[in-house]
């Protein structure tokens, strides 16, 4: 008996949408700045994420977020 791709993902308990989603493609600006954060990770494992924001500092990247989250002032909003 052949069930409708919308009664399938009823059985398995999963969005239709995640059937037909399709992952974006990485740029390779992104692949290569992975590539290295992999490869220094794998060098020195026991660097904290501080550390390796200083080394992306230092290379002239910039991180997307700058600022811890948990220290900023609840009061304060953006």
């Amino acid at each position: 008996m052949m069930y409708s791709l919308t009664r399938q993902c009823k059985i398995f308990s999963i969005y239709l949408s995640a059937v037909y989603y399709k992952a974006a493609q990485e740029s390779s600006e992104s692949l290569a700045i992975m590539r290295v954060l992999d490869e220094q990770y794998m060098r020195t494992p026991f660097y904290g994420a501080k550390r390796l924001r200083r080394l992306m500092r230092t290379i002239g990247w910039q991180t997307v977020y700058t600022v811890s989250h948990v220290r900023q002032d609840p009061t304060q909003s953006p």
